[in-house]
């Protein structure tokens, strides 16, 4: 896996500026208003707290920069450097406090039901063995209840 791993950074260290400024792109965009619209639908419902938001393979933070925008609590995870540098960057320019950290989308560093809801965009096609992401990924989700 360790093999793939340093492909998929390769990949992205070059796509790192491109695929970042389509992102900024879509943010100024109806898109934006589209995701947001979307995922709030299906978001669960908490009233005593703010929602825990996992956004795995954030790339440039499209998406963790949605959901800060929401008030909601966002950890935001990439395997490559260059592509996490981006987010934080991005999120500076809205102002958006995230907590972005380096991951492999495989070996999630969380304890159990950390968060309310996991979101993730353009990952899938980069994971080696997915099926045992998509675990790791439900290992971490907390099943909320809609008040």
């Amino acid at each position: 896996m360790e093999e793939l791993l340093e492909k998929v950074e390769q990949y992205w260290d070059k796509r790192s500026d491109g695929y970042c400024q389509t992102n900024l792109e879509e943010l100024d965009s109806f898109k934006r208003d589209a995701w947001l619209d979307l995922i709030n639908e299906y978001a669960p419902k908490v009233s005593e707290r703010k929602l825990k938001v996992l956004d795995i393979g954030t790339g440039p933070g499209f998406f963790a920069i949605l959901m800060a925008s929401c008030g909601y609590e966002v950890t935001a995870v990439d395997y490559t450097e260059a592509m996490l540098e981006k987010a934080k960057n991005n999120a500076s320019n809205y102002k958006n406090s995230i907590n972005f950290r380096r991951m492999d989308a495989h070996n999630l560093d969380f304890e159990d039901s950390t968060f309310d809801l996991i979101v993730t965009r353009n990952l899938s096609w980069n994971l080696e063995k997915p099926e045992e992401a998509y675990r790791e990924w439900f290992r971490v989700w907390h099943v909320v209840a809609d008040c």
